[in-house]
């Protein structure tokens, strides 16, 4: 009900905001519902807020980035400077009614009998060896990568230029799978508590910082690492003495500064590290800002919605993503992007809206928020379960369709990697009758 309030005012505020022509007040103030709703979420809903915690973060990080360029900032990838168009309550709106999708299949799943059926100890304990071993065969041949192609802080560059340009493409397969292995070895230690696995989810952070990853990418793997240990209410004990403390506490505070520092302070030397963090920031909003430029109430051709949104029967140059980026940037820098195979952040939410309008857009947000809420709580389910393999396999999905999302990559959705491990996860569900 409470949830419910809080859409309605947000209602009203998309009506004020259009009709008094996107004043600033009526963004501040949807952005104020909506964090109190977050909020709400973490008291009372405490698994579903865990459970998405990385969609939270990524949505509400790129909220306050979209307020910041309603007073005029120089977006560098579509070259040009911002202005203010009410995106905040829009993308606000958007968001919250993907989230609220999300919200209520969560909670209609937790009154079912949805179970997933428990695996042998044996084999689970058989399957944590091998998971073990792959990432230190995976460090052991980064390692090797280092030493015969260098680093990407060697060359300045940024990590897929680097494995474009200077290192075998292949070695960039390996750092994506050790960064979604922490997940794994997350949900090992919140189980048994065994050393190892913090051990190896370390070297994993260090292995993956040294190999281009910023902070996204650490911050990514230290929130799923944490998710099993949370919902399993696992309690980390450390036998450390004080000054122990003080040294290993120092070195994170360090190297997460470090990491913020290489991450949002890499571009011209010109400008002050105020004016570079703020440039290098709003490229989190930049597509919200400038896909909302060009969206209006009426739905895309059926056509072209095929094509471009779904990505039938047309290349992914042309489709997905880099169809969306050709429309607001220049043709040179999507192609260069295409090349080093990287995309601009975060088309999600506002590609609906794009392709479909604001009225269909909000309904097909909607319903990708059901998918999303559905995968959280087989994620939710899985992490309590005794079945690594279901984890795996439905953490690889949820992972998958939470950056397709993010993205605005629907194309990507179609692949052959979706359907195995979909499949693996239904083999392991049980459905029973409601309680």
């Amino acid at each position: 009900m409470i949830t419910i309030l809080f859409y309605f005012i947000l209602f009203i505020l998309i009506g004020l905001g259009s009709y008094f022509n996107e004043n600033l007040i009526f963004s501040y103030t949807a952005i104020l519902v909506f964090f109190s709703w977050i909020f709400f979420l973490y008291l009372k809903y405490r698994n579903f807020f865990i459970s998405s915690i990385y969609m939270l973060y990524a949505v509400v990080s790129t909220v306050i980035v979209s307020l910041v360029l309603e007073y005029g900032v120089y977006l560098i990838e579509v070259n040009e400077v911002s202005y203010s168009l009410g995106l905040p309550y829009k993308a606000v709106f958007q968001v919250f009614t993907f989230l609220l999708g999300s919200f209520v299949v969560f909670n209609f799943l937790r009154k079912t009998n949805l179970s997933v059926v428990s695996l042998k100890n044996n084999n689970t304990q058989i399957i944590r060896y091998f998971f073990r071993a792959l990432v230190v065969i995976f460090l052991i041949v980064i390692g090797f990568i280092i030493m015969r192609y260098g680093t990407p802080l060697q060359y300045g560059v940024h990590r897929n230029d680097y494995w474009t340009f200077y290192a075998p493409s292949w070695g960039s397969i390996l750092t994506y799978w050790l960064m979604q292995f922490t997940f794994v070895f997350g949900y090992f230690y919140s189980k048994d508590k065994d050393k190892i696995d913090v051990i190896l989810f370390l070297s994993i952070l260090v292995c993956i910082f040294i190999m281009g990853e910023r902070f996204t990418g650490l911050l990514y793997s230290l929130v799923f690492f944490s998710i099993p240990v949370l919902l399993n209410k696992t309690k980390i004990k450390f036998n450390l003495s004080f000054g122990k403390k003080v040294i290993f506490t120092s070195l994170g505070v360090i190297f997460i500064s470090y990491a913020l520092y290489s991450s949002f302070i890499k571009s011209q030397s010109s400008l002050n590290p105020l004016e570079q963090a703020t440039l290098r920031a709003s490229l989190q909003a930049q597509m919200w800002w400038s896909l909302d430029e060009i969206t209006d109430n009426l739905p895309k051709d059926s056509n072209l919605i095929l094509q471009k949104y779904l990505g039938l029967g047309t290349s992914d140059r042309e489709s997905g993503v880099y169809y969306l980026m050709d429309q607001v940037a220049s043709r040179e820098i999507v192609d260069d992007r295409f090349e080093s195979n990287s995309r601009f952040t975060m088309s999600g939410f506002l590609n609906n809206t794009y392709f479909f309008g604001y009225i269909l857009g909000t309904a097909v947000n909607f319903f990708w928020g059901v998918i999303f809420g559905f995968l959280t709580y087989a994620l939710y389910l899985g992490i309590l379960s005794s079945n690594v393999l279901f984890v795996f396999a439905i953490y690889k999905l949820f992972f998958k369709v939470q950056a397709i999302i993010l993205n605005g990559a629907i194309p990507d959705i179609f692949s052959f990697e979706t359907l195995i491990f979909l499949m693996v996860m239904l083999f392991f569900f049980r459905f029973k009758s409601l309680k």
